[in-house]
């Protein structure tokens, strides 16, 4: 655990460094901040207030504020990753003060990204990459951007290479150390308790070869998907993310719950999240309700690929370069089109209901009988009356406060042997310092 902190710990500075070198050199050479505003009014990008409630439109206001809250608070609470550094801490306070604090370092990530995007954008507004051959996938365009922009400062592109692999490993190093401890801890150590501890490092050591050359594969395999990889990320990490924020949420805001409720809900919501990702990467999506933006070629300077275009443009079924309207092609989309940032929401909503339908047919949970330490009611502010806080309990009696006779008579004693302690250490000039040691 120590080891992938220190090294997310190197590698989050690596990262944060090239991606910031990157958005500097590019905004200066745009012609400053006020240039890369210029060009995103221009260019009809800053529509980030689209209160449109379509949920087939892939990005609006809506689909961000659900789908990234939702796939946020399954990173933050319940991932096995997050859980392990919570664990890791001295005490639930130092927990809290790491997660309060983690949100200022990811704001600032987040804001650097987009800004640098924001620059690339206006770097190159009149001569989009993509249409223009030098790149074959929108992925493609930072490293592409860096490439140019540094050709001539030797390291600079070394950086951003380093900051790109940085972001990755730190991500994929946590997994894998993380899935690895819950695969040894959960399904094979119950059943192999006389295993050494040489043994269960070892086994711990292969599972994470095996998941590693796992990740590789599927790395791959990112390739032959449309979409760009945020999308695809987004989209496979919610049908996931969904059903198991939502299994906690059943457990512990939902008194009534059952065993075979909570597992049938996971499995449905999983299923039917991860059918609508699958389909929708594999057939992709409408080209209207991508709602891709204009975008130029007009001042590039390769014309001689105007007919490599074209036939792109229409293998696959892209934007036309002259109206910007979609090229009308017979083409079989998934039957789902809703935005990649609703499947986690998906997922979540149907495992909370199907569990909650299955645990009432089959015999729910009396809350009465429910142990309260375990319960958290959705409504608990103090400032409300003691009616409403009742009704959110819905049955669960509250936590009563375990006394104990003699802890007072206790507390007297640590004391008196605290006081003794300390007065031994004072007068360490006439004991020996092991003595000293033991009689504390």
């Amino acid at each position: 655990m120590k080891a992938v902190i220190w090294t997310d710990a190197l590698q989050t500075f690596i990262m944060f460094s090239g991606g910031l070198a990157a958005m500097i050199k590019i905004v200066i050479m745009v012609g400053g901040t006020n240039a890369v505003l210029e060009s995103l009014e221009k260019g009809g990008r800053l529509n980030m207030w689209d209160f449109n409630l379509d949920p087939t439109l892939q990005r609006t206001f809506w689909t961000i504020f659900i789908g990234y809250n939702i796939n946020l608070s399954h990173a933050m609470c319940v991932r096995q990753a997050t859980g392990q550094r919570y664990l890791s801490c001295k005490s639930i306070n130092h927990a809290r003060m790491a997660a309060i604090i983690s949100v200022f370092p990811t704001m600032l990530f987040t804001l650097v990204a987009v800004f640098s995007g924001c620059a690339a954008y206006a770097y190159y507004e009149t001569c989009d990459p993509l249409q223009s051959g030098k790149i074959t996938k929108y992925d493609q365009l930072m490293p592409h951007l860096v490439s140019e922009v540094f050709h001539s400062t030797p390291g600079m592109t070394g950086l951003f290479v380093s900051a790109a692999f940085s972001g990755t490993l730190s991500t994929v190093s946590s997994g894998i150390n993380s899935l690895g401890s819950l695969i040894l801890e959960d399904f094979i150590v119950p059943s192999k308790r006389s295993l050494s501890e040489a043994s269960r490092v070892a086994i711990s050591k292969t599972i994470a070869v095996g998941l590693g050359c796992l990740v590789l594969a599927m790395a791959f395999l990112t390739e032959t998907m449309s979409g760009t990889i945020v999308s695809i990320g987004t989209s496979l990490d919610g049908s996931a993310s969904g059903p198991l924020l939502a299994l906690f949420t059943l457990g512990i805001f939902f008194p009534w719950t059952n065993t075979i409720g909570a597992l049938v809900g996971l499995v449905v919501g999983m299923a039917m999240a991860g059918w609508i990702s699958v389909s929708a990467i594999v057939y992709g999506i409408p080209p209207e309700m991508k709602r891709l933006l204009p975008i130029s070629t007009d001042n590039c300077t390769n014309p001689e690929n105007q007919t490599w275009l074209e036939i792109s443009s229409l293998k696959n079924g892209d934007w036309n370069l002259t109206t910007s309207t979609p090229i009308q092609e017979e083409q079989s989309y998934t039957w789902f089109p809703v935005s990649f940032m609703y499947h986690s929401a998906i997922g979540f909503a149907l495992t909370i209901i199907v569990g909650l339908l299955v645990s009432f047919a089959t015999g729910a949970n009396d809350p009465a009988k429910s142990d309260p330490k375990y319960f958290l009611p959705v409504v608990d502010n103090p400032m409300l009356p003691k009616k409403i806080i009742k009704f959110f309990r819905f049955g669960v009696p509250e936590v009563k406060k375990e006394t104990h006779p003699e802890s007072d008579e206790m507390i007297k004693l640590c004391r008196v042997k605290k006081e003794e302690a300390n007065d031994s250490i004072t007068n360490s000039n006439s004991t020996s310092e092991d003595n000293v040691k033991e009689y504390a």
